[in-house]
């Protein structure tokens, strides 16, 4: 798999995984930022995604489960004495699901990210949106690929690189990590309401596609009780559109 990784390094790491569509580079500007002055920061293009290309007789076996396990041996690859998972959009819940095989594991961030019980429970957790919706299709036109990257950012600087990710997913792999990921997707509140360290959840305000009135029902805690953190602004990412 290919990772992008910050300058110096530290024995604490903090660990970004990506949203769906996009790479590594969605966390860019995390990795030059005053967080790599403490800690290590590595982000990973997800097989499929970005730079980490899959051989054509494995396309059909990277499933949601697979991916996970990917992940947790990358991680522990790199023997940290301390990690914190940060998780963007999908990115967001593979941490959560991953957080029970990873060491030394002592926090969870995750970003635009609401937790699921079930599969039945994303069409509460999430908003009707088109483009939301098609970033689930494995094979796009140009077209749905430019609709989702204007979707994703309110800042016309950023759709170029987002653009850019989006076009990169191999769409014969994440076909079969989409058809799995509903079969294969285990209650992450669960996971959630038994970690013994910090859980925060970061939204935006003006999300097209969060639904924020879903924790409120869903019984899911974090460091601010039953609600994520909510900063004002548009888009669904927010490590480019508001990275500070």
């Amino acid at each position: 798999v290919c990772y992008y990784e910050s300058a110096e390094k530290f024995q604490a790491c903090i660990f970004f995984l990506h949203g769906n569509k996009l790479s590594g580079k969605s966390f860019k500007n995390f990795l030059s930022s005053g967080l790599a002055r403490e800690y290590t920061l590595i982000a990973l293009d997800l097989p499929g995604f970005g730079e980490s290309a899959v051989p054509i007789s494995m396309k059909d076996q990277i499933t949601w489960n697979f991916t996970k396990e990917v992940i947790v041996q990358f991680i522990e690859s790199f023997n940290f004495h301390s990690i914190t998972l940060c998780g963007h959009s999908l990115g967001g819940n593979l941490a959560i699901e991953c957080i029970p095989n990873i060491k030394n594991c002592i926090g969870l961030i995750t970003l635009c990210a609401p937790p699921l019980a079930s599969m039945q429970a994303a069409t509460s957790a999430y908003l009707p949106n088109e483009h939301g919706a098609k970033s689930f299709i494995p094979l796009l036109s140009r077209q749905e690929m430019q609709g989702i990257a204007h979707e994703l950012s309110q800042k016309a600087s950023n759709r170029d690189i987002l653009y850019e990710m989006v076009e990169k997913v191999d769409p014969e792999t994440v076909a079969t990590l989409y058809e799995s990921f509903s079969i294969e997707l285990i209650n992450e509140i669960e996971i959630i309401n038994k970690l013994s360290f910090p859980y925060l959840d970061i939204q935006l305000s003006d999300d097209p596609f969060v639904n924020h009135e879903y924790y409120r029902k869903s019984g899911i805690h974090n460091i601010f009780g039953k609600k994520p953190l909510i900063l004002h602004g548009s888009g669904h990412v927010p490590q480019l559109d508001y990275p500070d």
